[in-house]
């Protein structure tokens, strides 16, 4: 039997149903796209897996600082078949065969017991930076290219040539005081070892025109500078390979 309605009372609202209907969708909608933009949590450790079994290392030998989490959202399941050289050539369309010898290089030398933990590799969202904290390139306080250098240089400038890449080199210091009378800030350090790296760089065949220093003194710390070890940490010089759309 059908319900009377009442005096002042009114009509249920029929647009409740379209939208609840729409909300569903929407929620199902933002979670797939959440689902899609992350990556299991086991991931990471099956990508170093593969990266050590590339580089004949034993495990646990790369430091974990060869290759940094700068782009999470690459690593989805079946890492553990895409050698991480690989997933670099793809990303950034590495097909020079001189670029693809100049990043196995460093890869290798990134892996070595030498350099450990002072070498590191990020990828961008459109590039890859290479950051190289004092010890593998400069001696404390001075801005003169220590000769074993030269191999890593070498091998990022390979990587560079004959590639439309934008380059900038970074120079950061700590946060303590210069005591060398040569430089007189962090700023004046760090400039100079930014433009130090870019005249090898451009001696390695690196097209002057496309490549900047950039002096950022103790302005852009990685971690804080607490201690020693952070500070140490924080000496660096980054190089930024980004390319065009």
């Amino acid at each position: 039997m059908a319900r009377k309605k009442g005096p002042g009372q009114e009509e249920p609202a029929s647009w409740l149903a379209t939208f609840g209907d729409l909300a569903t969708l929407l929620l199902t909608f933002y979670v797939l796209i959440y689902a899609s933009s992350t990556y299991q949590p086991g991931d990471w450790e099956t990508a170093q897996g593969a990266i050590e079994r590339m580089l004949g290392l034993t495990p646990g030998e790369s430091r974990v600082g060869l290759i940094e989490r700068g782009s999470g959202g690459m690593l989805n399941a079946g890492t553990e078949a895409v050698p991480l050289l690989s997933m670099i050539i793809t990303r950034l369309e590495l097909d020079n065969p001189e670029s693809v010898q100049g990043m196995e290089q460093l890869l290798g030398l990134a892996g070595s017991t030498e350099y450990g933990e002072n070498l590191g590799i990020s990828l961008l969202e459109k590039g890859i930076l290479f950051r190289m904290e004092e010890p593998v390139l400069f001696r404390s306080g001075g801005a003169e290219l220590d000769p074993k250098a030269a191999p890593v240089l070498r091998s990022i400038a390979q990587i560079i040539r004959e590639r439309p890449w934008r380059v900038t080199v970074e120079g950061h210091t700590d946060d303590l005081p210069v005591r060398t009378g040569r430089y007189g800030s962090n700023w004046d350090l760090s400039g100079a070892r930014a433009a130090e790296v870019v005249r090898f760089l451009v001696g390695e065949g690196v097209a002057g025109g496309a490549i900047a220093a950039k002096a950022c003194g103790e302005y852009h710390p990685r971690f804080p500078n607490v201690n020693e070890e952070a500070r140490r940490r924080n000496r660096r010089v980054d190089i930024r390979l980004e390319y065009e759309d």
